[in-house]
């Protein structure tokens, strides 16, 4: 296993993590706004200016953060297979 395929496998645990903890969350009953947590909510608005010019930068900004986390896992694995030495 190499590294592509290994960080890939960890983004897609991540991302299994994140969707579980919204999942609990939601049948705590709990009012917080976890399902709709993206990238722009975490590094920031004001700091991703630049960004919003760009139309598919924005998509992957604004997309829930779990389906970027399993996208760039899945990439990465796909990169890990293309790239494995025998």
């Amino acid at each position: 296993m190499n590294k592509f395929t290994l960080s890939g496998l960890l983004l897609a645990l991540v991302g299994m993590v994140l969707v579980g903890f919204q999942a609990l969350s939601k049948v705590m009953g709990r009012t917080d706004d976890w399902a709709s947590i993206n990238l722009t909510d975490l590094i920031g608005q004001h700091r991703l200016g630049w960004a919003y010019g760009y139309d598919i930068l924005v998509k992957v900004l604004e997309a829930p953060l779990f389906l970027v986390l399993f996208g760039l896992g899945g990439i990465l694995v796909v990169l890990g297979m293309i790239f494995w030495r025998k």
